[in-house]
């Protein structure tokens, strides 16, 4: 087969859960369906990469001496500093397109209520 038809047929078996569920549901919902799944996605790769720094910090102290270890837990803290700010920055910039278009639907996942004075 052609790399064409693969490629064709690959996309069409992927996208065919959408298909059927657009029969039953609109445009919207299974655009609202992906908001919620790539929010999750989000959610679970923060904590990952928190926990990856948090890995690299518990490795640097109890490296106890060990240079290869402590060069180890550093690079892990490095790699979930830098995993932290790519999230925070792809938010960012989300959230300021949305505001720039008006469109503002962000709606965070842990909410703080501050009262009104």
């Amino acid at each position: 087969m052609k790399m064409r038809t693969k490629i064709s047929l690959l996309s069409l078996g992927l996208f065919a859960p959408f298909f059927a569920f657009a029969q039953t549901g609109s445009l919207m919902s299974i655009l609202i369906l992906a908001l919620r799944i790539t929010s999750a996605l989000g959610t679970i790769f923060g904590m990952l990469a928190v926990a990856a720094f948090f890995y690299g910090l518990a490795r640097f102290i109890l490296a106890a001496g060990d240079p290869k270890k402590i060069v180890e837990g550093k690079n892990a803290m490095i790699y979930g500093i830098i995993a932290l700010f790519v999230l925070v920055s792809i938010v960012g910039i989300i959230s300021f397109f949305q505001r720039s278009l008006g469109t503002d639907t962000y709606t965070p996942a842990v909410q703080i209520y501050l009262p009104r004075v």
